[in-house]
């Protein structure tokens, strides 16, 4: 029996789910203030052993599923047909394509870990979906340890997993489901309301959505998801408009500073194992030398004049550590220490871009939320109005921490 991996392959997980799901949280809003109504959004990260990870294209509800979809169609699972569209769809249509690409190039990973990120919980159809994708995984590398998380923002502004649907049943997100914190804003930005998180797991040992939770009934009053019910109109004001075109520049301005940023995190990557492989080649370089001289035949009369060992490998250590190639070793490592530190600054300066862009939109799209919230009709609760807008207005901003490294929600 196989057992799920016991931490990410990348010290980096924390971080990159934290800036997949800020991303993932600011495309529904944006989509929601374009649209006139909400969406869900969904995006998954692929870990295969200590790979680099991969990250799929955002998955959008609302838009049309592939012809040959493999997880759009739920024959007789009522409510399949309404969600054949799902954001889930369109991100596990993507993962088992690309996983099957894997196997076809002869890929036999030995650990499978999963992120999928959501900017709100699954409806029962899509944890169906969830459950046929895990087996699916599993028939591609049966030999793989392999981990199903399912990550989703705190629904509105209840601290709770899971919401009613307005279809009798229905329920959006696991109500089981454990509530994680994002150890990397616990460490860079404390403060920040999406350091905290709601995730599934769906291990080996069966599925994450127990049958009985698919319908179940919440307690009386939860709260209910206005998903598939009409949404007020967006306001027509001339700020509401200013908002609508500064998003889109906003956003286009978000698409070149993650690019820049991927940029320069590879480049980092690539100048600290330049680094690491000179240091281990010249690691190498002093070691052998070393025994080359404790082998010569000098060193030798001198071990059988009785000098000890202790004293030889000394004598030798600061004989090779003076001699001219490891002289001129000297400034080339510093040269590419200088290096390292100058892509570590140019990677945070980035980062500090992107944080900036998106703490700019998390504003933009707060004030629309508020526009919206202003015009509702009489009697409408703030509540139903703030999920009706498509977004939660609560500040999701990104603060910097004091030694630069914060970057994005989540």
């Amino acid at each position: 029996m196989t057992t799920p991996p016991p931490a990410y392959p990348s010290a980096d997980g924390s971080q990159l789910r934290a800036k997949s799901m800020a991303l993932v949280i600011a495309e529904a809003a944006r989509r929601a203030v374009e649209n006139g109504k909400g969406v869900s959004v969904v995006q998954a990260i692929v870990y295969l052993d200590g790979d680099e990870p991969v990250i799929s294209p955002f998955g959008v509800s609302h838009i049309e599923a592939a012809q040959n979809s493999k997880y759009s169609a739920l024959p007789g699972v009522a409510s399949s047909s309404l969600s054949r569209n799902d954001a889930e769809v369109h991100t596990l249509d993507w993962t088992y394509t690309y996983l099957s690409n894997e196997k076809a190039k002869g890929r036999k990973p030995r650990n499978i870990i999963i992120d999928l990120q959501g900017d709100k919980g699954s409806c029962n159809a899509c944890k169906i979906r969830q459950d046929l994708f895990r087996a699916d995984l599993n028939a591609l590398f049966p030999e793989a340890a392999s981990v199903l998380n399912v990550n989703y923002a705190n629904p509105g502004s209840r601290q709770i997993p899971a919401v009613l649907g307005r279809n009798v049943g229905d329920v959006y997100g696991d109500p089981l489901a454990q509530q994680r914190e994002s150890s990397y804003l616990r460490d860079t930005d404390p403060d920040n309301p999406a350091r905290f998180y709601y995730q599934s797991r769906n291990s080996p040992a069966g599925p994450v959505w127990p049958k009985a939770l698919q319908f179940m009934a919440l307690p009386q009053g939860s709260p209910r998801s206005d998903s598939g019910s009409p949404r007020p109109k967006s306001p027509t004001e001339p700020r509401s408009l200013e908002i609508r075109k500064e998003l889109q520049e906003a956003f286009e301005r978000l698409k070149e500073a993650q690019a820049e940023e991927n940029k320069r995190r590879q480049i980092f990557k690539a100048v600290k194992a330049q680094k690491s492989n000179a240091l281990e080649a010249l690691r190498q370089y002093r070691a052998q030398e070393i025994s080359k001289l404790l082998a010569s035949q000098a060193y030798l009369t001198l071990k059988g004049q009785g000098f000890d060992m202790t004293s030889l490998l000394k004598v030798a250590t600061q004989t090779v550590d003076n001699s001219p190639a490891m002289q001129r070793a000297e400034p080339r490592i510093a040269q590419v220490q200088l290096r390292l530190e100058a892509a570590q600054a140019a990677h945070g300066r980035a980062s500090q871009t992107f944080i900036e862009i998106t703490n700019h939109i998390r504003r933009l799209t707060a004030e629309h939320s508020h526009l919206a919230t202003s015009n509702r009709a009489p009697g409408q609760h703030e509540e139903t109005a703030q999920a009706a807008s498509g977004h939660d207005s609560r500040d999701y901003s990104v603060r910097p921490s004091p030694s630069g490294r914060g970057r994005a929600a989540l």
